[in-house]
């Protein structure tokens, strides 16, 4: 039902956290709001917090969020962290890491959101 973000470390990470179902055109509209805050770095971490989104969304559903992904973040997003609260989640994160691969985006799924950041800030620093 609500998708926010805010910027960390000086705009270097765009943290987006989801509660409750999630549409496309709300993700869409989002990733527009973060893409045109001129606080946002040219080249950023997105974080992706999933953990109180539900219901996961379907194959379909998948192919269309790594399609909005790669359109709209393009070469801007040097790494996606995908953190998540439980297997089934974790596993349809993975399966969204795969098609996004495909688009050629580095994305990671974690369930440790320290870890995910490190993860991020790795690949920002390289």
């Amino acid at each position: 039902m609500t998708c926010q973000y805010v910027l960390l470390g000086d705009g270097r990470i765009v943290r987006l956290k989801g509660q409750g179902l999630i549409g496309l055109e709300e993700a869409e509209q989002v990733f527009q709001d973060f893409l045109a805050n001129p606080q946002v770095q040219e080249h950023f971490g997105l974080l992706v917090d999933a953990r109180q989104a539900w219901p996961s969304p379907s194959a379909a559903g998948l192919h269309s969020l790594s399609s909005l992904h790669g359109r709209l973040l393009g070469f801007r997003a040097r790494r996606t962290a995908l953190l998540v609260h439980d297997e089934a989640q974790y596993g349809l994160g993975r399966m969204f890491q795969i098609l996004a691969d495909l688009r050629g985006a580095e994305v990671a799924v974690f369930k440790d959101e320290g870890d995910a950041l490190e993860w991020l800030e790795r690949g920002l620093d390289g």
